[in-house]
């Protein structure tokens, strides 16, 4: 049986996010305000490098600000 996420990753026509990164780390923002992850209990630094490799984009883990992901 293969995994739910193999079915979306395959080669060029796997699904990226283009919206920029200030973008995804707003929507990130968002849902954590909200406790969509682990009933808000999860820490910024667990949860950045999980959502980067769900939306296959280099996240800098250590960036606090929108301004600071924005640039990378």
């Amino acid at each position: 049986i293969r995994s739910f996420r193999s079915g979306f990753s395959t080669g060029d026509d796997a699904i990226r996010w283009t919206g920029g990164n200030g973008n995804l780390y707003e929507l990130l923002n968002a849902l954590q305000i909200r406790k969509c992850f682990n009933n808000g209990n999860i820490e910024t630094n667990v949860l950045v490098p999980y959502i980067a490799s769900v939306f296959n984009v280099d996240i800098n883990v250590d960036a606090s600000r929108p301004s600071e992901l924005a640039r990378g």
